[in-house]
Parts: C-alpha cells; sequence; structure tokens
C-alpha cells in the first residue's frame, strides 16, 4: 500500500515515515502543497496524509482541488489541537477522517487502516489463500497458524496479489504500488523480491505456489488447485469475526524498531528545535521592549506550531500543549488592533518550555534514544538561528554542466543577477528579449527549465505559461515564475496557469538554486519513468511511438528516406525458461548495448515488447543499411552467455526491415517490417538453435 505524506515539518514527516514504513507501508513525502499535488496527480496512492497549514497550497485547497478533480482517494487530515474551524472547512472540502497533533500513532494507523478499508470496500480484516492467512492489522502472514518471516516488500506484495486475485500486475505496476518515488527498483529487484517470497513460501511447506507468473504480462494470484477442501476458500475470503490479537513478540519488535527511528530522528533534530526556540525567545524579548513587528510574530507563530508538533510525535504531551498555547497568542497578536502580549505569561511559558526542551534531551524516550541524546547535548551546539527564506546548497547537489535555463525577460539588471547567481552552479543560462518567438527558441535551445515574469511589458508571463501547457511538446517542461507579489490570489493565478513554481522578489541566491536542482531533480524523475525501458536504458514503446511518428512527419515534408527496423531476440522464452530470467535480462541489455552503440545518437532505439526493439532511421534506406544490421547480427552471435548452470550459449538475432513509401502511416510501415521479419525468423528456425548446439558438443 502506498501513502502520500504532505507534511511541511519535517520532523513529524521522518517519525510518520519510519513508523509507517515499519507497518510495510512505501510511503512519499512532500514538504508543501503544491509538491503534494504533483505527487498526487502524478502517481496512484491508497491514502494521503495532508496537513492544514502548508505552504504555497494549504491542506483545505488542496482537497477542494483534488476533489474537483474528480480523485477519491482517501484523505486523512492532520489539524491543531482545538482548530475546530479549519477541521470544519476540511472536512467539508473532502476529507475523510482527521487527527489532531499532537496525535498517538496508533490512533493514527487505526484510522489509516480504516480509510484503507473505506477506499477498497472489498478489504476484508483478514486474507486467505487456502490455509495461507494474512492479517493487514497485525502485518502477519501464516500458513497452516504457522508464522512466517516475511521481509517488508515480501509482504506488501504477498498483501497486493490477494487483495486483487483476478488482477494481473506487471512490474511497472508493481513499482507503483510498492515503491517510493525516491527508490524506484529495476525490473531485477522485482523479480528477485518474487523468488525470495516463493522460496519462503516453499520452506514453509507451502503446497502450491500462490503466485503465478502470466509470462509476457506480469504476476498474478494462482486460483486454488483441485481437489479443495469443502470448508476451506476457493478463492481470497474474508473472515467476518475480528481479527486474532497480534503476537505480543512482533508487536514488541515493531515497537522497538520505531522507538530506534525516532531516537535517530531526534538525535538529527534538536538543532532545529532549539533554533525554533530561539526564535520564540528572540520575539518575547523584542516584545518586551515594544519592538515586535508583524513578520517577527509569524515567524513566532511558525515556530510554535511546528514545536507542537515535533514534540507531539516524540510523545511529550506537556511540551506541545505549552507550544500550542504560545502559538495562540502570537495569532492573537497579529489579528489584534493592540500589539501586545500578556507578558509575563508567555515569558513564562517560554522558560517552562526551554526547560522542558533541555530535560528531554537529557532523559528522551527509550534507552536508544537517552543515549543518542546525551552524546548531541555534550558535542553539539545550539544552532544558530535560521534567516527565513534563506536555504543552503552543498557542492554535491552541483548540476551537470549540460543543464540549460531559458531567461524570458527584457530586464537587464534581472538577467544579469540571475546569471550570476546560476552560472557558478554549473547552469548553462540563455536570456532572450521578450519580443523573441517563443515556441521557436524553444524549439532552437531545448532548455531544460523556463523563468519567466508575471508581466513583462505588455506580455502576459501567465498567458504564454498556458499557451505552453497546451503544446504537446512542452507540456512537461517545468516552468518558474518570479514575482514581486505576495498576495495568495496572486500566487494561486500563477500556479492555475500551469507554473511549477514561484520564487519572490528580492531573488536570494541559494533558494532559487535549491528550487532550480528540486524542480529538475523531480522533472528528470518523472522523464526518465515515463520514457525509459529501465532494464535496457532504451526509449520505451510509448516514447519510441511518439518520436517515430516525428521522424515520419519530417521525412514526408522533405521527402527524405526513412526506414523501420524490427530487431527480435526471438529465442527469449526458450532462454528464460532454461536459464532463468536473470540470464533473460542480461540477453537483453547486451543487446540493447550493441544497438546503442551501433547507431548514432540521431538514431530512434526503443524497446517494443519483451523481445524486440525497434530502431527507426532517417536519410536511410534498406538498401544502404542493410549491410549494417548483417553486421549487428554476426556481433551479437558471438557474444557468450554464462548461465549459472549449464554450457555458455549464444543467441541469433532476427531482423525485418521495411522502407517509408508515399502514403505510410506508422503502422502500415511496421506491419511491412513485421511481415519481414516472420520470414526472417522461419529462415533461422530452420537451422540448429545456437545455445542447443553448444551443449550438443
Amino acid at each position: 500500500m502506498r501513502i502520500l505524506i504532505v507534511e511541511e515539518d519535517e520532523i513529524v514527516a521522518q517519525s510518520l515515515t519510519i513508523a509507517l514504513n515499519e507497518h510495510y507501508y512505501a510511503v512519499d513525502v512532500a514538504k508543501d502543497g503544491h509538491m503534494g499535488w504533483e505527487y498526487a496527480t502524478t502517481c496512484k496512492y491508497d491514502v494521503i496524509i495532508l496537513d492544514v497549514m502548508l505552504p504555497i497550497l494549504n491542506g483545505i485547497h488542496f482537497c477542494h482541488q483534488l476533489r474537483s478533480s474528480g480523485s477519491m482517494t482517501p484523505i486523512l487530515l492532520v489539524t491543531a489541537h482545538g482548530d475546530k474551524e479549519n477541521l470544519v472547512e476540511g472536512l467539508d472540502a473532502g476529507a475523510d477522517d482527521y487527527v489532531m497533533k499532537p496525535f498517538d500513532l496508533k490512533e493514527l494507523l487505526a484510522r489509516l487502516r480504516a480509510l484503507l478499508r473505506r477506499g477498497q470496500s472489498s478489504l476484508p480484516p483478514t486474507l486467505n489463500w487456502g490455509n495461507l492467512k494474512l492479517d493487514p492489522n497485525a502485518c502477519e502472514v501464516k500458513w497452516q497458524e504457522k508464522l512466517l518471516k516475511l521481509t517488508p516488500k515480501e509482504y506488501s506484495l504477498l498483501a497486493l496479489l490477494l487483495r486483487n486475485p483476478k488482477r494481473i500486475y506487471s512490474s511497472s505496476a508493481l513499482i507503483d504500488h510498492l515503491w517510493s518515488l525516491d527508490t524506484p527498483p529495476s525490473e531485477d529487484t522485482i523479480r528477485s523480491h518474487v523468488k525470495g517470497l516463493r522460496n519462503k513460501l516453499k520452506s514453509a511447506k507451502v503446497t502450491d505456489d500462490p503466485i503465478e507468473t502470466v509470462y509476457g504480462i506480469g504476476y498474478r494470484l494462482r486460483n486454488l488447485p483441485d481437489p479443495i477442501d469443502v470448508s476451506s476458500s476457493t478463492a481470497v475470503t474474508a473472515i467476518e469475526s475480528a481479527p486474532q490479537a497480534a503476537n505480543p513478540q512482533t508487536d514488541a519488535e515493531v515497537a522497538d524498531r520505531i522507538a530506534a527511528g525516532l531516537a535517530q530522528v531526534w538525535s538529527k533534530s534538536q538543532g532545529k528545535l532549539f533554533t525554533r526556540m530561539e526564535h520564540l525567545e528572540q520575539a518575547i524579548a523584542l516584545a518586551n521592549i515594544e519592538q515586535i513587528t508583524d513578520s517577527i510574530a509569524q515567524i513566532a507563530e511558525e515556530s510554535a506550531h511546528k514545536l507542537a508538533g515535533s514534540l507531539g510525535m516524540f510523545e511529550s504531551v506537556r511540551g506541545s500543549e505549552l507550544a500550542k498555547e504560545i502559538e495562540q497568542w502570537f495569532i492573537q497578536l497579529r489579528h489584534s488592533p493592540i500589539k501586545r502580549l500578556p507578558l509575563e505569561l508567555v515569558t513564562t511559558h517560554i522558560q517552562e518550555l526551554r526547560n522542558h526542551l533541555e530535560c528531554m534531551s537529557d532523559a528522551a524516550i527509550g534507552a536508544e534514544l537517552n543515549a543518542a541524546a546525551k552524546t548531541v547535548t555534550q558535542t553539539q551546539d545550539v544552532a544558530e538561528p535560521i534567516r527565513p527564506g534563506l536555504l543552503t546548497v552543498t557542492l554535491s547537489d552541483r548540476p551537470p554542466s549540460e543543464v540549460r535555463i531559458l531567461i524570458l525577460d527584457d530586464d537587464q539588471i534581472v538577467i544579469h543577477e540571475i546569471t550570476q547567481m546560476l552560472n557558478p552552479w554549473g547552469f548553462e543560462v540563455v536570456a532572450l528579449p521578450v519580443s523573441v518567438d517563443l515556441l521557436f527558441a524553444l524549439q532552437t535551445h531545448q532548455p531544460d527549465l523556463l523563468i519567466l515574469e508575471v508581466q513583462m511589458g505588455k506580455l502576459s508571463g501567465l498567458a504564454l505559461c498556458q499557451t505552453l501547457r497546451n503544446t504537446v511538446q512542452w507540456t512537461d517542461l517545468p516552468i518558474l515564475f518570479l514575482t514581486d507579489n505576495r498576495d495568495p490570489e496572486s500566487t494561486h493565478r500563477i500556479f492555475a496557469a500551469g507554473a511549477d513554481d514561484v520564487v519572490r522578489k528580492p531573488v536570494i541566491g541559494p533558494e532559487l538554486v535549491t528550487r532550480l536542482l528540486n524542480r529538475l531533480e523531480r522533472s528528470r524523475l518523472l522523464r526518465n519513468l515515463a520514457e525509459t525501458d529501465s532494464l535496457t536504458q532504451v526509449a520505451n514503446r510509448r516514447t519510441v511511438t511518439a518520436q517515430a511518428e516525428t521522424f515520419l512527419r519530417i521525412a514526408r515534408r522533405n521527402e527524405k528516406p526513412l526506414c523501420l527496423a524490427i530487431v527480435d531476440l526471438y529465442q527469449l522464452r526458450q532462454i528464460n525458461d532454461r536459464y532463468g530470467y536473470l540470464c533473460g535480462d542480461e540477453v537483453l541489455k547486451r543487446c540493447a548495448k550493441i544497438l546503442k552503440t551501433s547507431f548514432g545518437q540521431e538514431d530512434l532505439i526503443g524497446r517494443w515488447s519483451d523481445e524486440k526493439f525497434v530502431v527507426v532511421l532517417y536519410g536511410a534506406d534498406e538498401s544502404s543499411i542493410n549491410y549494417h544490421f548483417l553486421e549487428i547480427v554476426n556481433e551479437f552471435k558471438r557474444e557468450n552467455f554464462v548461465p549459472a548452470q549449464g554450457h555458455p550459449f549464444t543467441v541469433n538475432l532476427a531482423v525485418g526491415i521495411a522502407d517509408y513509401q508515399q502514403g505510410d502511416n506508422l503502422q502500415s510501415i511496421y506491419d511491412r517490417a513485421k511481415q519481414s521479419l516472420v520470414e526472417s525468423v522461419r529462415k533461422h528456425r530452420n537451422s540448429a538453435m545456437a545455445f542447443s548446439s553448444q551443449e550438443a558438443r
């Protein structure tokens, strides 16, 4: 099951992630509402845990947008204790349930399970496949009442198949359901987990393998074999009675691991907690001399809010209560015409909170947390206050030199400042006047990111952004806006136009660099997942189809030749059956490598299906590249593959080629190439199999 956490407070997010991972959930974390919206609309989640107080796009608006888009993903709202107004607004906006900070992890997990059952009405308390039982509440798997020890991924894989007995899951679908965005595995890893789960079930004397491989497609739950005991289920069934209590030892182990994880979070987070404490102390010092401003009060309010949530994660009820009361005083101060605080009372609360935080550093939570806290307090100085909005970037974060940023602006001062900020970090900056033909400029420079302003003379940056979002080629181009406006309505208009991020002037160099790096990293990850075959690292079928259509349009317009070749590893299924999928994957990877080194960067190479690759060559015809493909076939045949068991073998390639003819579309060219391939395969199969002949010798 996959969970999205949208939470600004890093300490709360890390603690939640540790707890959820220990209960076998895959977790993605977004630090603001805009990033959360991107995640929620890019990937499929089973539940979203959503904080109300978020920068850029708050939790209430997030709910509104998600429900308006038609998504019914369950939302668990996290709100401050006593914040009834936001709670009512959140539930009206579409949230399904809520917890209040500071929350109890056990309560949150219970509400999470309830939402999962509500989101999948067919989800039973216990999942059965004959005598194999999985209890989602206790995170236990039993065979004939004997507990099995599975890894978190093995457990999640089995649970997914048991919940959806009729569905076939491809490797990419399993990745979507079971892994976080920042840790996508290869198909080798998927097969390794499936193999590991099968081996453990076999070792436990499970009589039949519950996982069926649907060759060329993926995996599904196998139908129970005949004969079937009438008293047992013939499919995945629900035990309507309440699940058995979890094994005490198992619960203790999970609790210990969560405590150890929280100890690590605590040791890493003390500097941030004490920095927030210093923000409060600085604010009350200014209030004492009647020099506190709205901005200082807002910083203090935000610091108190985050302290309330963070301390709640470490089960500090009193600390969380103190922080919450302090937050309310600063809220009242900001909204009251008389800028005064009950100074003596607030000062007492802040001092008590400081003492409480220092006591936690000495006592901490549990033995491990105590040791970690003592080490930190002896060796770590209290962190210096962080200037709001100032972010730091390490040298390891520098982008590669080929990253190109396009700026459209007539303000030479702005262009000069941004260029000076970005050049030292390895960015190539291209600055163009607003009078330029933007679509032509994008086609010419092929930027990785575009920077616009809301209004550039008579030109509207928002209108340009909307135009690009409706242009197929540039719909995914990251767009960042610079703006002087700070009101929420202006920000909303910018994001509604399709912007990816907003940076307010005056621009702070490290903040701009950090935002650019985050946006580019996210864009690359999504583009790589969407366009590339993860095993062979060539274009996937969707990408190669779109690019081939472009090649074809250019060939038509310029009246140039074009040819399409299908390269077929027609022995792959037999190799998989005889030597295993790891060996078959190695054959695929070597074939892709030879194809990539045999053609130029301007040529199009992609994986079309399990055993087939497609090569599209602009400016070439069959007669001119026949000999080249013959050399590739011979080169590949000289490759020796050594399986873990058995004799070394070689593999034949079959190739079918077709030229573009006037009036052709991509499908008609492919069909002719496929017919040519059939003849080529028939010719090869009339001779002995390459790997069979080696074993015969």
